[in-house]
C-alpha cells in the first residue's frame, strides 16, 4: 500500500525521461516509451492504476490519441472511471491526492486539497471534482508537455460507488451496503434480508441513484402497509433523509402539507435535495438523482384537495374540526372505489361486498367510516353542493367522529364524472 502511494507521489510525469527535467524529489520512474504519446499513456497507468501498462491497453489508448479519436480528457475519464480504479474504493483524501498526481503531476497543496475535500463532504460528486482538475490550465499544460491536446468535458453527474474500505490507506468508508442497510433499519425498522441487501447494493453498484433507492424503500409495499400517520411519515423522512430529529417548525409545515394539500411523493422530493441527504449520498459515492414523479398535478388529486377544502368550510361553519386527508385512504380506497362506480354505481362493490370491505383489504384500521358517491357533477363546488343538499350525504360531511376524508375521482360510464368520498375515524 505504501509502495503504491510513494510511486504516485514521486511520479510527476513520464516526459521527464524525454525533456531531462528533474522531479521535485529528484527521482524518476523508468518509463521507456518511444514517443510522447506512449509516455503519456504509460504514465496514466502508473499514476492512476499503480501498475505498468498492459500491451493491449497501451496500444488502444495510443492509437486513439494518435488518430485524434481521444484527447487527454478522454484518457482521464477512461482511467478514473475504469472498473480497476473504481475498485480501489479510495477515500476522499486519497481520491483528491490521486487527482493531483494524475492531472497536475504534483502533490496536493494544503489549501487546495482542503477546498476539494470540503466540496466532496458537501455532496459534490467525484465526477465533479475530476471535471475541475481536467478542465484546468494545469492539466492543459501537462498535456501540452506531451504534445497532446487536453480537451475538456463535464462529468459532474457521475460518481463512483464505494464498495469497500480504501485500498490505499485502509480508511473505513461508508459503502453502498451501509447506505442500503441504513434504509432497512430506519425506514422499515428491521435488519436487511440477505437477498434484498444484495439486490439493492448491486443496483447502486451499477449506477442506481440515491433518489431511486430511497423511493424504493419509502414507497414500498412493506412501508405502505404500516399505514403511518402523516406526522409519523414526516418524522421518518427527517430520520432517513436528514439523519436528525425534526425541528418543530419544519415538522409542522410538512405535516400541514400532507394533511391538506400535498402527497407524500411531493414531501419526499422536498427532503431529497437537503444538504444532509447530499452528504449521505456523497459519502457512499452515490448520485442524488432527480426528483420523483408525483400525483399532485393530476385531476384526481386536485379534485381530492378541492373537495376537502370545501367540505372543511362546511364543517367550520358548523363549529366542527377540519378533516385531514390521507394518501393511503385516497390511493387504496377512494380512488379504487371511484373506478368501481364508473360501471357499477352503488355502495355495493362489483364483487358483491359492501364498500367498507375495501378498508379491510387495504389494512386500514378504523372505528367509524362512511362513504358518499355522486355522478355527473361538473367539479368540486357542484358535487359538494349536491351532497350538502342531501340529508344522508350531509350527515357524513358533518359527522363529528371522522378525522380523515379522501375523495376519489374517475371519468367514464353513464355519468361521465364519478366521485367517491371515503371517511375514516380511528378513535
Amino acid at each position: 500500500m505504501k509502495k503504491i502511494r510513494r510511486s504516485l507521489a514521486v511520479f510527476i510525469a513520464a516526459f521527464v525521461m524525454i525533456t531531462g527535467a528533474g522531479l521535485l524529489t529528484g527521482k524518476t520512474v523508468p518509463v521507456r516509451a518511444e514517443d510522447n504519446v506512449t509516455a503519456f499513456v504509460d504514465r496514466m497507468y502508473q499514476v492512476c492504476l499503480g501498475r505498468a501498462a498492459d500491451e493491449e491497453g497501451r496500444a488502444d489508448w495510443v492509437n486513439r490519441l494518435q488518430t485524434g479519436e481521444a484527447r487527454g480528457a478522454d484518457v482521464a475519464y477512461g482511467f478514473v472511471f475504469s472498473t480497476e480504479f473504481r475498485n480501489m474504493n479510495l477515500c476522499n483524501s486519497c481520491y483528491v491526492d490521486a487527482m493531483y498526481q494524475a492531472f497536475f503531476g504534483r502533490t496536493a497543496d494544503e489549501a487546495g486539497k482542503a477546498d476539494w475535500m470540503n466540496r466532496l463532504a458537501e455532496g459534490q460528486t467525484r465526477g465533479a471534482v475530476m471535471t475541475g482538475f481536467v478542465n484546468s490550465e494545469e492539466f492543459s499544460a501537462l498535456c501540452a508537455s506531451y504534445g497532446i491536446e487536453s480537451g475538456s468535458g463535464d462529468w459532474s453527474g457521475i460518481s463512483i460507488p464505494i464498495l469497500g474500505n480504501c485500498s490505499w490507506c485502509g480508511t473505513d468508508n461508508d459503502t453502498i451496503t451501509d447506505f442500503v442497510t441504513r434504509l432497512y433499519r430506519i425506514c422499515l425498522e428491521r435488519e436487511p434480508d440477505e437477498a434484498g441487501l444484495a439486490d439493492w447494493s448491486a443496483q447502486l453498484a451499477n449506477g442506481a441513484e440515491g433518489s431511486q433507492v430511497a423511493y424504493g424503500f419509502i414507497f414500498s409495499t412493506e412501508y405502505k402497509q404500516k399505514h403511518t400517520s402523516n406526522t409519523e411519515f414526516a418524522t421518518m423522512l427527517y430520520h432517513t433523509m436528514m439523519d436528525r430529529e425534526p425541528d418543530d417548525a419544519g415538522l409542522t409545515d410538512w405535516v400541514a402539507k400532507l394533511n391538506y394539500t400535498n402527497t407524500r411523493e411531493y414531501v419526499f422530493n422536498g427532503f431529497l435535495f437537503s444538504t444532509e441527504f447530499a452528504r449521505r449520498c456523497a459519502a457512499s459515492g452515490i448520485n442524488i438523482g432527480n426528483a420523483i414523479e408525483t400525483p399532485d398535478a393530476t385531476d384526481a388529486w386536485q379534485m381530492n384537495i378541492q373537495i376537502l377544502a370545501l367540505c372543511n368550510e362546511q364543517r367550520q361553519n358548523n363549529g366542527l374540526e377540519k378533516l385531514m386527508t390521507r394518501e393511503d385512504l385516497w390511493e387504496q380506497v377512494a380512488q379504487v372505489r371511484a373506478g368501481e362506480i364508473v360501471d357499477y354505481f352503488s355502495h355495493i362493490r362489483p364483487n358483491g361486498e359492501n364498500c367498507f370491505s375495501l378498508y379491510e383489504e387495504a389494512g386500514l384500521d378504523y372505528c367509524t367510516a362512511g362513504e358518499n358517491i355522486a355522478g355527473g357533477q361538473s367539479g368540486a363546488p357542484q358535487v359538494v353542493n349536491a351532497w350538502m343538499n342531501s340529508e344522508t350525504h350531509r350527515g357524513n360531511i358533518l359527522e363529528e367522529s371522522y378525522e380523515y376524508l379522501a375523495t376519489g375521482y374517475a371519468t367514464g360510464g353513464a355519468y361521465g364524472t364519478n366521485y367517491c368520498q371515503n371517511f375514516l375515524g380511528d378513535w
